[in-house]
């Protein structure tokens, strides 16, 4: 596997786009990828995931920022997987990320006291 990730610098307060590009290998399909993710993130509650051309909105920083919320949005061209990632950096990057540790400590949803934030706008 021959992987590639970017990031990019954008003129805004909040939030993380990042991006992951590799060759498929033994000829795997967008349902292939589709079914990895669901398999993987089946109990998450706070990941959205999608194929991109399904779900477009999945590479906005607007639905993240101010939620502890992860969205991927991936898309599959002649073998070329493409990733990304959008996150709120000052929450998911840390904050949110030490309550998801407690909740799982102490046998909590991992949503508990993450799941009535709303973004900032």
């Amino acid at each position: 596997l021959n992987a590639h990730m970017t990031t990019s610098l954008l003129p805004i307060r909040r939030g993380i786009i990042a991006g992951v590009y590799a060759q498929l290998c033994d000829n795997r399909t967008v349902d292939d990828i589709e079914s990895a993710f669901r398999r993987a993130y089946a109990d998450y509650p706070l990941l959205n995931v999608g194929n991109l051309q399904k779900y477009p909105e999945l590479l906005s920083l607007k639905r993240v920022v101010g939620t502890g919320k992860t969205h991927i949005g991936y898309e599959v061209v002649e073998q070329k997987l493409y990733v990304f990632c959008c996150i709120d950096n000052l929450l998911k990057g840390a904050a949110s990320q030490a309550v998801e540790n407690f909740n799982a400590l102490f046998g909590l949803p991992a949503v508990t006291g993450l799941n009535h934030l709303e973004a900032l706008t």
